[in-house]
């Protein structure tokens, strides 16, 4: 019992309001004595072990905050721990090649519980380097011959509650583009596109389904947009497709993400290759308007 108090005291910080991080973890791994548990217990207590090198030291504790850091991140929220410092050091941190194996192990147990972590496992895959590995982790991954760059905050940017709602609006409406077989972009609410499909950039990066992506690039924003307002495709191919930006999973509260994604992929197969002239008596571009929220993250 007493080696268990122990273990749920790793990495605490004092004052802080999230002391029972490890018990939390525990309850998305299976309980305390599951397997996988055991083997992030194990992983930590490696990780934080002292050293007489101070240099390893002060590594060995920046890896500990950082992955502690993804882990108590909320599944739906990223904002829990502002990513914005993984653009930074941190990012280079994890991207780090010496440190690959450090959080691809703990990437491999995530992966046991991916209705539990699915903003982890996101974030994870963004950093992934080597698309041969990313498809050994991610077999029934589709991939992509562009190279997509996978970054973790961009100007604060964030994404409502009401993101699921509008993209049904969308869907109903046939104001959808379906971006290079894997990216379902919606034109009602803010401009994101819902990952329907696991799928490996050229580079290595790693989208997962059942998460909300936005281009960073303006003129690729624009790009999207004037396509939607004037041709009549509804797939479309980006041959520069530059840096996109993780927003959040779904959210939803009364049924799972693969089930909701097979709702998705039937109305779209009912739904015309070709764009609607008009969509509720309106232009497309000024039917896309009405709904368009003038906030950060558009």
């Amino acid at each position: 019992m007493s080696e268990q108090k122990e273990d749920r005291n790793l990495g605490k910080k004092e004052g802080s309001h999230r002391l029972s991080w490890l018990h939390d973890l525990s309850e998305k791994l299976g309980g305390n004595e599951s397997e996988d548990f055991q083997a992030v217990l194990v992983f930590f207590k490696e990780l934080e072990k002292p050293t007489f090198d101070i240099d390893k030291q002060n590594e060995s504790r920046q890896k500990v905050m950082v992955l502690k850091g993804i882990l108590l991140a909320a599944d739906a929220r990223g904002t829990d721990v502002n990513l914005g410092g993984f653009e930074g050091e941190t990012r280079e941190f994890l991207a780090a090649d010496v440190n690959q194996e450090v959080w691809l192990d703990f990437l491999k147990i995530l992966l046991r519980h991916k209705e539990n972590f699915q903003y982890q496992i996101a974030v994870f895959a963004s950093l992934m380097k080597d698309p041969q590995v990313a498809q050994e982790l991610f077999p029934e991954a589709t991939l992509l011959k562009s190279e997509y760059q996978i970054v973790l905050s961009h100007k604060h940017w964030d994404l409502c509650d009401k993101s699921e709602r509008r993209l049904d609006l969308s869907l109903t409406h046939g104001a959808v583009l379906n971006v290079d077989g894997f990216l379902l972009i919606k034109f009602f609410g803010r401009f994101t596109a819902l990952c329907l499909k696991d799928s490996i950039s050229s580079n290595g990066n790693v989208f997962i389904k059942g998460c909300f992506y936005t281009p960073v690039d303006s003129n690729i924003r624009e790009d999207i947009k004037n396509r939607f307002y004037t041709n009549s495709s509804r797939d479309i191919k980006l041959n520069n497709p530059e840096q996109w930006l993780l927003m959040r999973p779904l959210e939803l509260s009364d049924q799972s993400t693969d089930s909701y994604l097979d709702e998705i992929e039937k109305k779209l197969q009912k739904l015309s290759q070709t764009l609607p002239a008009r969509i509720m008596g309106k232009s497309r571009k000024d039917a896309a308007s009405e709904f368009y929220e003038d906030e950060i993250g558009n």
